[in-house]
């Protein structure tokens, strides 16, 4: 994959597609959920629409990125919080 989990409004199905196309591990970026980046999130997409763009932003929740790949069997072996940005590894095993 070569979006970040914020450029997709469906996280459920993404997840989805990368598990399918991993067996070992995946590593994921995405905005930390509260008002800076929400605020931010609105400011860009109102920008992508003023500019006639169909591209938008999504800021999805956390947990369940986190539940998505648990359930599957992967679990989080690195997790680096700046003050917008989540970047996370799951392995498998």
């Amino acid at each position: 994959m070569d979006k970040v989990v914020c450029c997709y409004p469906a996280p459920r199905e993404l997840m989805a597609a990368a598990i399918a196309c991993t067996r070992n591990a995946i590593a994921l970026t995405y905005p930390r959920d509260h008002l800076a980046s929400r605020l931010f999130n609105h400011m860009w997409n109102f920008g992508f629409w003023l500019f006639r763009s169909d591209f938008r932003g999504f800021v999805h929740d956390p947990r369940l990125v986190q539940q998505l790949l648990e359930n599957s069997g992967f679990h989080r072996v690195f997790n680096h919080d700046s003050s917008m940005w989540h970047t996370q590894v799951y392995v498998t095993g």
